[in-house]
């Protein structure tokens, strides 16, 4: 049978009758304080299934931006050895996708495994753009670039874009059964294919129409941008003239 809260506060069994409210709060004040303390366990995490990441965050607190995705680097590495085996070197193919050499060279040597997807999807719109044409040769120093790329392609015996089999070639250990020979081409190939140097010089070039001052015209046209001063005075001698 349980035992009752006043059979508790009765004290030993020693034939002792009910004790007095005043002891019986007093026995109850001390059994509280003779009570060990026992840590409150925290809030468990919410569950997260195998695929659930929770975002990762900055120190001040802002969930920070998802990596780009990442993909096998094969397809790409073989597009871009090719090119260099129709004599574009790595500057031009690096300035084609808006990018650097060192972000190139490792890619063209083996170095990487892996590329962002964003590069490679580039790497494949310059192939198509590229893969039968020749870089442009009318200064010497072009002429003397495409040479050495050709050498490079030679002595590694990278193939030229026709020998490549694309149905393939993004196949992970995809080795080309061709060895490098010379491509005459159809033709120069173009300056930015994929536009990446135009965007570039655009951003650039863009005026801060908000940092330049404006006046209201005159004749209440509107607003207008204020000429710089050395031009206003200018125009204002040719119209004197």
């Amino acid at each position: 049978m349980p035992v009752t809260r006043d059979q508790l506060l009765a004290g030993p069994t020693s034939g002792a009758g009910p004790l007095s409210r005043d002891e019986q709060a007093e026995r109850a004040r001390n059994a509280e304080v003779a009570r060990p303390w026992l840590p409150v366990a925290a809030p468990a995490a919410p569950a997260t299934g195998p695929h659930q990441r929770s975002p990762q965050r900055s120190r001040d607190g802002v969930a920070a931006h998802p990596q780009p995705q990442r993909a096998p680097a094969n397809g790409s590495m073989w597009r871009l050895r090719s090119l260099v085996a129709m004599g574009h070197t790595t500057q031009r193919i690096a300035a084609a996708l808006g990018t650097t050499s060192g972000m190139i060279n490792p890619l063209v040597t083996g170095q990487r495994a892996t590329v962002q997807a964003p590069l490679r999807d580039d790497i494949t719109r310059l192939f198509d753009a590229w893969w039968d044409k020749h870089p442009p040769q009318q200064a010497p120093a072009d002429k003397t670039a495409s040479i050495h790329a050709l050498q490079r392609a030679a002595v590694h015996n990278w193939p030229c874009p026709a020998a490549l089999n694309e149905d393939q070639l993004d196949t992970p250990g995809y080795q080309p059964t061709d060895r490098w020979r010379y491509s005459k081409g159809t033709g120069p190939a173009a300056e930015d294919p994929l536009g990446k140097q135009r965007d570039l010089a655009t951003k650039q070039r863009q005026p801060d129409l908000a940092a330049v001052p404006a006046e209201r015209d005159a004749a209440g046209a509107g607003w207008r941008i204020r000429q710089p001063r050395h031009q206003a005075e200018a125009e204002a001698e040719r119209e004197a003239v």
